[in-house]
């Protein structure tokens, strides 16, 4: 047990010392500086594995990126003085920081949401069981969502070993590298800009509080696009060439999530508005050339691989683009639909219950207040903020938009109302243009001294942000009650599934008896179960027990083989047992169910 301890804290040393060297790549080929080396390390580090894969050579391609980032390492650290105060600059000891804070939180929970186990979950032990990217046998469901997020999880999973927190824990590092980006004009001598960094850095990274302990990437493409933000304002003149880093980043938007298009365009426009709020009117065609040319490569290479692997699969995806599929979509929605929509679709932007909504509402009234005063000529603004403010509320209605497009032209009307109260697609535009406007209040960092005056002034912006961080953040921190009792109840429940799952292992192999699974799972939803125990046996063939699917296939007269898996009393499985003639199961464990209704123990499962 000792030695296999002792090679985990090997092979993390390695992980730690190839991403530090490709930090270090990054810091000197691009002249960045230190807060966003980790950002640019990880989004190489991620890219070059979806080269890899598209080629076959995934399991190759860690090896490959690996031995990069260790040779980069050895380099730097010989040649490369500055290397060692560049790590202990605000950013990179962000970084480091939060992705402790995360593994500590983290280190006994498991994914409990819905879309982890139909297929962010689901396609990470895809790749850890194939070494490849999915192909046509795939149990992932969406074949044409992109891999990136899971990629990098796949790649630290190498090297922690395959476990549902070392997910968590991946996603979580791509978010706090992204976050780290804040930093870049940070001082350890200026306290109150250091601050009030730290303040909006953690801001963006509660907005979407579920990000935390699950796998999805909707906080990720927030933060994606703020870093790309962050990166914009400390090269506004686009003189610092930064072009082909925010290139890496938006092809790794791009391969994060298909929405990751919609948030493209509202950098390009950044950009766009950054350069005309300039007296001089710095050239920006070549940040848009890099940014197009580097999204268009990352977007058709896996577009063209869906379509290789796939063919005519792909045509009956519901989020294949078509006009086709545009005009069904539309035509099937009901006058019901149309009458439940709005009010559902504006709850999720203005529910004060839930945390993205109340960083909305609470920061916007600061920035309405700040930008009239700046109107009436009360109070100085910054340049650069003069047109981010109404630039930022102009992308979040146009975002906005673009939601309600795609509930209504690319989903059926059954999904399209269920989704249309998630609050966590409008979250994505809220990280990024809370913490892009507040990030542009701030002082650039190039101003001398400070007189006594603007000192108290920033003592007092940071008290101001301060509470209106707490006050956003309250549905973080105290979650509603109903809301924590489902994620324990659904955290027990799966427990108990792994549990089983780590006893038995495989439970199938080709044609077999189908497995029915029997466990109390209280107000958790059947699917929901379902997908948790396929994804936890990997499995189809695995049916979750309900009454009526018993009685009306298992104990009315069939008596087909079948395998039980038994995770607890449920008195009325015990009861349909018994009717059906079949002994009730006096342990947790995998049964075989003969012909003649006798049950065989296979194997028992200690819970």
């Amino acid at each position: 047990m000792g030695g296999i301890g002792l090679l985990r804290l090997l092979l993390c040393a390695v992980l730690a010392a190839s991403t530090l060297g490709a930090a270090a790549l990054a810091r000197r080929a691009f002249r960045l500086p230190a807060a966003f080396c980790p950002a640019a390390a990880l989004a190489g580090q991620t890219l070059a594995l979806y080269g890899f894969a598209l080629a076959g050579l995934l399991r190759p391609g860690v090896y490959a990126v690996t031995g990069l980032g260790l040779a980069a390492f050895a380099w730097y650290a010989l040649r490369d003085r500055g290397l060692g105060r560049a790590l202990l600059e605000p950013g990179p000891v962000f970084f480091l920081g939060y992705l402790l804070l995360t593994a500590a939180v983290n280190g006994a929970f498991i994914p409990t949401g819905y879309d982890n186990y139909t297929h962010w979950a689901v396609i990470v032990k895809e790749l850890c069981l194939t070494h490849a990217l999915p192909g046509p046998d795939t149990m992932t469901i969406f074949t044409n969502y992109p891999p990136a997020a899971a990629l990098y999880e796949y790649f630290l999973l190498q090297f922690l070993g395959f476990e549902e927190r070392w997910m968590v824990l991946a996603l979580n590092a791509l978010g706090g590298a992204m976050a780290a980006c804040l930093f870049a004009e940070a001082r350890w001598t200026r306290l109150p800009g250091l601050l009030a960094r730290l303040l909006i850095a953690a801001g963006a990274l509660m907005v979407i509080p579920d990000h935390f302990r699950d796998l999805y990437v909707d906080a990720v493409l927030g933060l994606i696009l703020l870093a790309m933000g962050a990166i914009a304002l400390w090269d506004s003149d686009f003189s610092r060439g930064t072009a082909v880093p925010q290139a890496l980043l938006g092809a790794l938007l791009i391969l994060t999530k298909m929405s990751g298009a919609m948030l493209l365009i509202l950098h390009a426009g950044l950009l766009l508005t950054l350069k005309y709020r300039r007296a001089d009117r710095p050239p920006v065609r070549t940040h848009l050339l890099w940014l197009g040319a580097g999204c268009a490569a990352a977007w058709l290479s896996f577009r063209l691989h869906t379509g290789r692997v796939f063919g005519q699969a792909l045509a009956g995806n519901q989020f294949r683009l078509s006009l086709s599929g545009f005009t069904g979509k539309l035509a099937e929605k009901s006058p019901a639909f149309w009458e439940e929509f709005p009010g559902t679709f504006l709850r999720s932007f203005l529910d004060r219950s839930f945390s993205c909504s109340r960083f909305f509402l609470v920061f916007n009234l600061l920035f309405l207040a700040v930008f009239l005063a700046a109107l009436l000529k009360k109070r100085p603004l910054p340049a650069r903020a003069r047109g981010i403010i109404p630039f930022g509320w102009l992308s979040v209605l146009l975002y906005s938009l673009c939601l309600a497009a795609m509930y209504i032209f690319m989903m059926s009307e059954y999904e399209g109302r269920i989704v249309a109260s998630f609050d966590r697609y409008f979250g994505t535009v809220v990280i990024w243009q809370t913490g892009l406007t507040l990030a542009a209040l701030l002082p650039d960092g190039t101003e001398g001294p400070l007189p006594r005056a603007s000192l108290r002034r920033q003592a007092a912006g940071l008290c101001l942000l301060a509470c209106c961080t707490g006050l956003a953040g309250r549905p973080v921190l105290f979650p509603p009650e109903w809301r924590t009792f489902a994620r324990l109840n659904q955290a027990a429940a799966n427990e108990a599934v792994f549990a089983a799952a780590r006893q038995t292992g495989p439970l199938l192999e080709g044609e077999r008896p189908p497995v029915l699974a029997c466990m109390s799972y209280g107000a958790i939803s059947q699917d929901l179960m379902y997908r948790v125990l396929r994804y936890a046996f990997w499995q189809d063939n695995i049916l979750l027990l309900t009454e009526g699917y018993w009685e009306d296939r298992y104990w009315t007269g069939e008596r087909d083989p079948f395998y039980l898996l038994w995770l607890g009393p449920w008195d009325w499985a015990e009861e349909a047992l018994a009717r059906a003639g079949i002994p009730v199961p006096q342990q947790a464990g995998l049964y075989y169910k003969g012909r003649d209704n006798s049950l065989t123990l296979v194997r028992e499962i200690l819970l």
